[in-house]
């Protein structure tokens, strides 16, 4: 009788010892291809991230941003001809300047890109209709810049 108890009782324990064994190998294999996964995912991410980054190195080619102790007296200095260039929107010199078509309403300048040390890129908009333009610029010894609209392009709605 005590050798069908221990028989029983070790046949138990190897049906729980290889029960065991097949659960946990599933398991690492599942966990093996999620991690499979996740490194094809930073893999790619860290290519995309790359190719962002080659992006915009072409993009800031042509711009004067500059990195370290020069960045923060440059960003003021476009800030400064951001916040005079968007004073337009404020006394309505902009739609004097443009000579747009009767159907556009109150136009403001939207966005701002300071391209070079003379040339600046702005998009202005009235909700409906859009446009781009092409602007120079240049400071004079009293601290206010002339802006001259080189080229317009009004985009169709």
């Amino acid at each position: 009788m005590k050798y069908k108890i221990v028989l029983y009782l070790f046949l138990f324990v190897l049906i729980i010892l290889i029960f065991q064994f097949v659960n946990s190998n599933r398991i690492l294999t599942q966990q093996e291809s999620l991690l499979a996964k996740k490194a094809e995912q930073i893999t790619a991410l860290k290519s995309s991230l790359e190719t962002a980054l080659e992006d915009l190195d072409k993009q800031r080619f042509f711009s004067l941003v500059k990195t370290g102790e020069e960045q923060s007296n440059q960003r003021e200095y476009y800030e400064n001809i951001k916040s005079q260039l968007l004073f337009w929107n404020e006394n309505g010199t902009l739609e004097k300047q443009l000579n747009l078509p009767n159907d556009w309403g109150k136009v403001l300048i939207d966005k701002v890109h300071v391209l070079n040390t003379e040339w600046i890129i702005a998009s202005f908009t009235d909700g409906s209709h859009r446009g781009e333009m092409w602007l120079s610029y240049k400071n004079s010894p009293t601290s206010k810049i002339q802006f001259s609209i080189e080229k317009m392009l009004l985009l169709q709605p």
